[in-house]
């Protein structure tokens, strides 16, 4: 599988954003990422997985600073995206998944940080979908 972030793989569908945000998303925290995932159809989406990114204004008030930010968690997990799909092809019942990264810290990261954040995160829903886990993740201590 090439590593490219096609148009298709972009979460822009404002109905699975509102479905991630509105009570049936799954989260997990891995500071300074959090990870917002729900199931979707296999058979509506055109990818298997949809991902996006967002960086609050509110920590960062320049868009600059944001946009790096952003670019930095599409380039983890444009590179890192294959755990994913080994982990739906292997899923008990196929499925989709729409992921959201979003930056929670209020400093800028180092990429080499963002990249081994990222890789923790997509391995633990990757466990979780391996699993067929539909529960909510326990709070980060």
């Amino acid at each position: 599988m090439p590593h490219k972030f096609t148009k298709p793989e972009r979460l822009k569908s404002r109905k699975l954003i509102q479905q991630l945000f509105g009570g049936k998303g799954n989260h997990i925290t891995v500071f300074p990422i959090k990870a917002v995932w729900a199931y979707t159809d296999a058979a509506a989406p055109a990818a298997p997985v949809q991902f996006g990114v967002s960086v609050p204004a509110r920590n960062f008030a320049k868009a600059t600073a944001r946009n790096l930010l952003k670019r930095r968690m599409r380039e983890a997990y444009r590179l890192q995206k294959l755990l994913l799909y080994e982990a739906l092809q292997t899923a008990p019942q196929p499925t989709g998944v729409a992921l959201m990264f979003i930056y929670i810290g209020k400093q800028e990261m180092p990429y080499h940080l963002i990249f081994e954040k990222t890789r923790i995160c997509l391995a633990r829903i990757a466990a979780a979908i391996i699993t067929g886990s539909q529960k909510k993740s326990p709070p980060a201590r």
